[in-house]
């Protein structure tokens, strides 16, 4: 199935130890009564750091905007007994939020705040490295690039942040975000967690 889905993908040493580990997984597919090699997957939690830049409308509501970094790592293993192709998946993805704050509390050091908005996120690096065992036995390995979508997503949260200057504060926002599906058969944390809760940090310029 695997060389079924890539046709073009890898050296003819790399086919041929495909081939080799798929003749080795024949009849291993527990319970299944067929030849296909099970795809198990790890999706680590994703890194997420922002730098913003908020707009004041008056006292009490403000507009922000500005950059964020997240990261996506997964783990994926076909085969077993040993013959298995191991893949290392990472996306690296910038984005820009855009959303309304509404300040709860208030005062010259701390300020509680729940926000509301959308992010557009695209990929800039989304490197697949493979790896290919035989008999336990490393026999070759692969890179890639994967064509990672644009990522869009709506979310609402509350934050605590501490203002270093009246214009300059570090924050925690934990938050609710659902991520839109892309259409794509890249699998990630966020397809298999669409409503996903996370904990940005960051800093933030206020003006």
């Amino acid at each position: 199935a695997f060389l079924a889905d890539n046709p073009g993908d890898g050296s003819s040493h790399t086919r041929s130890v495909i081939m080799n580990i798929a003749l080795n997984n024949a009849g291993n597919a527990p319970g299944t009564g067929t030849d296909k090699i099970i795809r198990n997957s790890h999706h680590y939690m994703p890194v997420n750091f922002s730098l913003a830049l908020k707009y004041r409308l008056n006292h009490r509501f403000a507009l922000e905007t500005g950059l964020s970094y997240s990261r996506l790592r997964s783990e994926f293993e076909m085969g077993s007994n040993d013959n298995t192709i191991n893949e290392q998946q990472t996306i690296h993805y910038l984005g820009i939020p855009v959303k309304g704050i509404c300040n709860i509390y208030n005062r010259k050091t701390w300020s509680l705040y729940g926000s509301l908005g959308v992010t557009t996120e695209i990929p800039v690096y989304s490197p697949l490295n493979t790896s290919y065992y035989l008999h336990g036995i490393l026999k070759a390995t692969d890179q890639t690039t994967l064509r990672a979508p644009w990522q869009w997503s709506v979310g609402t949260g509350l934050g605590l942040q501490y203002n270093f200057t009246p214009n300059i504060g570090l924050f925690a926002e934990p938050s609710l975000q659902y991520y839109i599906p892309t259409g794509t058969q890249i699998e990630t944390y966020r397809t298999e967690h669409p409503f996903t809760f996370s904990l940005p940090l960051g800093i933030r310029f206020t003006w």
